[in-house]
Parts: structure tokens; sequence; C-alpha cells
């Protein structure tokens, strides 16, 4: 089954256009190597994506049976883009050169 199909199939992305462009961007591996959309995969192989924040790791499964036999999911730094947590610069914070004035 092409890596692309797998990856709808198996409901790691929702659609099969989103596998193909993680996978032009390079933020799918299989076996440890950067994997184009079209590559086979058999079972038995270690797929890894890196999205939405997230970086899902799963065992594919044999042809026929369940789509993985191991799944591990854990989330990823958002790598440059601080967190609303992180920033000094809210929208809701109140300086005192913003403070509301009394009338």
């Amino acid at each position: 089954m092409r890596l692309d199909k797998y990856l709808k199939d198996a409901r790691i992305v929702k659609r099969r256009t989103v596998a193909k462009l993680l996978c032009d961007a390079g933020k799918v591996r299989v076996d440890g190597k950067v994997a184009k959309a079209g590559l086979e995969l058999r079972g038995g192989e270690w797929v890894e994506v890196e999205y939405a924040g997230k970086r899902i790791r799963v065992l594919v499964g044999p042809p026929g049976g369940p789509p993985y036999l191991s799944r591990e999911e854990e989330r990823i730094s958002g790598e440059g883009h601080p967190s609303h947590a992180e920033r000094s610069d809210s929208l809701f914070s109140f300086g005192e050169e913003d403070a509301p004035s009394s009338l």
C-alpha cells in the first residue's frame, strides 16, 4: 500500500493530499529515512509523522490485518513559535500605560 494512502487509512491524517504534502515537506520518515508519498509499505516498517504539534510513530501492520501494531504519540514544541504562555505581549494584559483611566 502506498504511504500516503496508508496515512489516510490508518487515520493519522484526514486526507491523502495532506499526507502527500507532509511527505513532500520531509515530515514523514519510514525506518528513520525521509520518505516519498509513493513508497510501498509491506508491513513491519516504523512510520514517524510530525504533524499539528505532535510526533506520531506507528509500526505498520501486515497486509489484511490491523493498520498498525503499535502507536506512540508525543507533543513537540513549536520550534521557533512561542506558545501563548511564553509570549509577553498578550492581547489581554494591561500595563500601567494601558490601564483604563477612572472618570
